[in-house]
Parts: C-alpha cells; structure tokens; sequence
C-alpha cells in the first residue's frame, strides 16, 4: 500500500514514491508492474493513470470485485 498523508499531499510526494518504485523495479529485471486499488480512490487512479498504467485484470489470490480496481503497467 502507498498512503501519503494529506500534509504531505499536493507536493508530489506520491509522484515520487511511484517513480522511484518503478525505478526499482526496472533495475531488477521485471517487465510489468500490477496493483490493486479501492474503487473509490479516485485520486489514486489517476497518479497511476499519469504514469501510464491501464485497466488490467485480477491477478495473484484477487478476485475480481467492484470494489477493486486492477492497473498494470508494461515496462
């Protein structure tokens, strides 16, 4: 889970915390990034929409539920 706390919000934090992620990421070899996130989390879908994740499907022990939202990303 990622949570910025909303002094922090609106400075970029999260921005950062998802860029560094993904630089992590890349260095070690994985070619594609997925999350799970709350429906209502409309702000959250957008940061990731920003960084280029798309609609994706259930994955690992998820099951698909309208509560979720599923994003992956292709590296």
């Amino acid at each position: 889970k990622m949570y910025v706390s909303p002094n922090a919000r609106r400075k970029g934090v999260a921005d950062h915390l998802l860029a560094r992620s993904e630089q992590i990421v890349r260095e070690n070899d994985i070619e594609i990034i997925k999350l799970e996130s709350a429906a209502v989390l409309t702000a959250a879908h957008n940061l990731y929409a920003r960084h280029g994740f798309s609609i994706g499907s259930a994955f690992g022990d998820h099951l698909e539920d309208p509560r979720s939202i599923f994003l992956e990303k292709q590296l």
